[in-house]
């Protein structure tokens, strides 16, 4: 069957940002220590996708033995955007995208699904030009499978049209719990980590997408 919808991630499978996030983890912790900096940046490279949200949570409990109220959550939340929202929106392109969206675009309907909160992913796309390509952007505090199967069953749509592009597990996971195809954007970080996922969509950038997803 025909794919005509996509959900993609955007650090990482839409823009080259992903060591934007994590020079900005490691500076919100690096005042604990070189050491509790650094078990942050490996955790968060190992669990792309989950939201800051989360890892501010774990790493205050696991690495500091400290309970966060939502305030403090929020707190730390608003200091990460102000070091990453004008880094992001200046950062690279993974290449091929937009060429590869405008080509589909009346074929084909995009949603970002991103661990980046709502609305500073809509600023974000809004800074990089991209609003016109995509249908909406979603992000945490909800989860992605929460928003994949809300915009199935919102627009009543069948995930065997569906693909999620991603880079992280908490992306394959969302596809999986929605029953649909997932194709991984590859990338130094996640080598690793899908190993042993031998049946999965492989690309490097948007050319190698585009050159297998016109064969699907």
């Amino acid at each position: 069957m025909k794919i005509n919808t996509l959900f993609l991630d955007f650090d990482g499978v839409i823009a080259e940002s992903v060591d934007i996030k994590t020079q900005a983890f490691a500076d919100l912790y690096r005042p604990f220590g070189e050491a509790i900096a650094a078990q942050a940046v490996a955790h968060h490279r190992s669990h792309g996708g989950m939201s800051r949200f989360e890892k501010f949570r774990i790493y205050h409990k696991q690495f500091l033995g400290l309970e966060l109220s939502e305030q403090e959550v929020q707190d730390l939340a608003n200091r990460f955007s102000e070091l990453v929202t004008e880094a992001v929106i200046a950062s690279p392109l993974v290449a091929g995208v937009v060429e590869f969206l405008e080509k589909y675009k009346n074929e084909v309907n995009y949603y970002v699904i991103t661990g980046t909160p709502t609305e500073e992913i809509r600023t974000i796309i809004k800074g990089k030009g991209l609003n016109h390509l995509l249908a909406s952007a979603f992000g945490s505090p909800e989860k992605k499978e929460f928003w994949v199967s809300s915009i199935l069953q919102d627009s009543k749509l069948s995930a065997d049209t569906c693909m999620f592009l991603g880079d992280a597990m908490a992306d394959y996971t969302a596809a999986q719990l929605n029953g649909m195809a997932f194709a991984l954007r590859m990338t130094a970080d996640n080598t690793t980590l899908f190993q042993d996922h031998k049946d999965i969509m492989r690309f490097h950038d948007f050319n190698d997408f585009d050159r297998q997803f016109a064969q699907l």
